[in-house]
């Protein structure tokens, strides 16, 4: 039950803000800090569930043009079809 251990602290952080601001004071580079208050919880995971979970969380990698467009509203999409949001006419309705 580790893993679903790791999501529901991770859940509660987010809930509740008091766990939020004690997981903030131990930080997230210390797994064995975090292991321990979430003990306290009853809850339980290891150091490799946790290493497993952040594993890419925070990398530099770039993102590509797509992916860029995509995150920063340049395309629409729906229903299957994608549409730069540059080509289509502004109506001044903000919708559809």
């Amino acid at each position: 039950m580790s893993l679903a251990g790791l999501k529901e602290y991770g859940k509660r952080c987010i809930e509740e803000p008091d766990l939020r601001k004690k997981a903030k004071e131990i930080g997230l580079e210390d797994i064995a800090g975090q292991i321990a208050n979430a003990k306290t919880l009853g809850l339980t995971f290891t150091e490799h569930d946790f290493m497993a979970l952040t594993k890419g969380v925070g990398t530099t990698q770039e993102l590509t043009e797509e992916q860029l467009q995509a995150v920063a509203g340049g395309v629409l999409r729906r229903d299957g079809i994608e549409l730069p949001l540059d080509t289509l006419p502004d109506t001044g309705s903000g919708g559809w």
